[in-house]
């Protein structure tokens, strides 16, 4: 028998209904993290079963079904709630989001748990008066933060007050070894035939979930606006979203629907980013620190990303890619003019975001620090 117990860590997260985002972070957590030392848990407001199988076999997960934190149905649930967690007896919870960072951090300490951590993910621009009201009450309940980049924490601190000595910055790391065959020849022949593109075009891709933070008013302007300077490529776009007819429409209506290609959401990301040339992702406001981004760093791709939330710190400019102001849509055209006309820049480019995703935003340096800070938060 074992001669110590293992921490047990309850994760608490507003929604588990795709694989995206936050819901991809945590999928790395539960699956990656040493089962000897720890035993995860999920608890979450509202989910899909098909995107809870996905965890089941790392987490023990419950679904609590209660999309919303103000009605009458949550405050009745509240006691339930704060049971469920004494059962489950966790060491530390980690919350994820609005919903999680006030309501399930309220239950936790109900519930006595001794270590209630924050994983703050965005810039918190899309939070509402209201909300930071109610996360700075939250806020002083909580025994630490984790910010996902510098800029997160600075935004945070800044917006919630929250104490510096009180938080971590831990970047996502991505999983090299699925994403490293981004240049994979015969993935990049096969989604090119299937999609009508030619060998000697360039494609510039996108995968961004259809919002509009995701700055698709921008990056279409500037593809509208290349298209009338040059004709030797296309776009390729991975996502979806309550939005993406709109644009959709709008290509329709702006000459562009020869040029673009909507894929939809797609499980097999890495063979769509072998398909590219040029990796585009130009937010506007509330972003953290894209997976999608680290993502097409690791599959080697040359980058052009806004200086916005922490991409700055994953891509450094005109080095591994380079960085234009946020909804400037001038700008992006020369910086996609400029990799369409230079082929060595953009292998130079790629090469070097891929040396950096390998060595500064892996998988297993994102996991590592977790861990001690697990074990550090516990010892204290």
């Amino acid at each position: 028998m074992p001669s110590f117990v293992k921490i047990r860590i309850l994760y608490i997260i507003d929604q588990l209904l795709g694989l995206a985002g936050t819901e991809k972070h945590l999928y790395s957590l539960v699956r990656c993290l040493d089962k000897n030392l720890f035993d995860p848990w999920i608890l979450c407001f509202e989910a899909r079963n098909e995107v809870l199988r996905y965890f089941r076999p790392y987490a023990r997960v419950f679904n609590l079904e209660m999309g919303k934190i103000y009605d009458h149905r949550a405050i009745s649930r509240f006691t339930f709630v704060v049971g469920l967690i004494k059962k489950i007896r966790p060491d530390i919870v980690q919350t994820f989001h609005f919903k999680s960072d006030t309501y399930g951090v309220v239950a936790s300490r109900f519930a006595g748990v001794p270590c209630v951590i924050s994983s703050r993910r965005d810039s918190a621009d899309l939070k509402r008066e209201r909300q930071i009201v109610l996360s700075r009450i939250a806020n002083a309940m909580i025994d630490h933060f984790i910010m996902v980049c510098r800029k997160v924490m600075e935004n945070q601190r800044r917006k919630e007050n929250i104490p510096l000595r009180k938080m971590s910055v831990i970047y996502n790391g991505v999983d090299y070894r699925r994403f490293a065959s981004g240049d994979n020849y015969e993935n990049r022949e096969r989604i090119r035939n299937q999609l009508k593109i030619r060998e000697n075009e360039i494609v510039i891709g996108v995968c961004a979930i259809f919002r509009p933070e995701k700055g698709y008013d921008v990056f279409l302007k500037a593809i509208g606006k290349l298209k009338e300077e040059i004709d030797n490529f296309k776009v390729l776009i991975c996502g979806d979203g309550q939005l993406r007819k709109k644009y959709e429409v709008y290509c329709s209506e702006n000459n562009l629907k020869s040029i673009i290609h909507f894929a939809g959401y797609v499980s097999d990301v890495e063979a769509y980013l072998s398909a590219m040339d040029i990796f585009c992702f130009v937010p506007v406001k509330n972003e953290g620190f894209s997976n999608a981004l680290l993502e097409a760093m690791a599959s080697g791709k040359a980058i052009v990303a806004s200086d916005v939330g922490g991409n700055t710190e994953a891509i450094i400019d005109d080095h591994s890619g380079i960085i234009v102001p946020p909804k400037d849509h001038d700008s992006l055209v020369k910086a996609l003019m400029r990799l369409i006309r230079d082929q060595e820049l953009r292998g130079v480019f790629a090469n070097n975001a891929k040396k950096r995703a390998l060595f500064e935003f892996n998988l297993e340096k994102m996991i590592k620090k977790h861990e001690e800070l697990y074990c550090r938060l516990i010892d204290s």
